[in-house]
């Protein structure tokens, strides 16, 4: 092997040993537990911002990083949580015993292109008030994936293991 070979093989190891570990495709999570709920956390499809890997916690624990193409899960007891990334306001969401929801990110429109709520439309319940945030994304809430209209921007994404597994509602 010549020097351009060894030189294109280092490259190749290198970029491979620092490329995250996904899944080849989309899977869908096993059902729940009986007294426990699904949650996925997945960038929207509006999530344009270069922003590399975002690190999300829960309840102040770290929870999963994503980027666009990737997506995440836990199973959570029923309760309140409340996830923050440095890029988004915290936001609180409640999750029910045997729910399927999904936290998703999705990128602010520019200032002066429409309300930050009307990409949302019928999707469910939106984050934040947009309009007072300086940060460039927004976390929304589907209480079930499955049946909402972001699912096919879910199964695009490529599972990454969550960081943290056990998490506790707030009091």
């Amino acid at each position: 092997m010549g020097r351009i070979g060894t030189v294109l093989a280092v490259c190749l190891v290198t970029i491979t040993a620092c490329t995250p570990s996904f899944a080849a495709e989309f899977s869908v999570a096993p059902a729940p537990a009986e007294n426990m709920a699904l949650l996925y956390l997945f960038s929207s499809d509006s999530f344009r911002v270069p922003l590399g890997d975002i690190e999300v916690n829960m309840n102040s624990k770290p929870f999963a990083r994503i980027t666009r193409a990737s997506y995440s899960w836990a199973y959570l007891r029923p309760g309140k949580y409340v996830v923050t990334t440095e890029y988004a306001p915290s936001f609180e969401f409640e999750i029910a015993a045997g729910e399927s929801g999904a936290l998703y990110l999705s990128a602010l429109p520019f200032r002066g292109h429409g309300s930050p709520l009307s990409m949302f439309g019928l999707l469910g319940a939106v984050a934040a008030d947009a309009t007072q945030s300086s940060s460039p994304l927004l976390w929304g809430y589907l209480n079930d994936v499955a049946k909402s209209s972001r699912y096919p921007e879910l199964t695009k994404r490529a599972f990454q293991a969550p960081i943290g597994t056990e998490f506790e509602p707030s009091p």
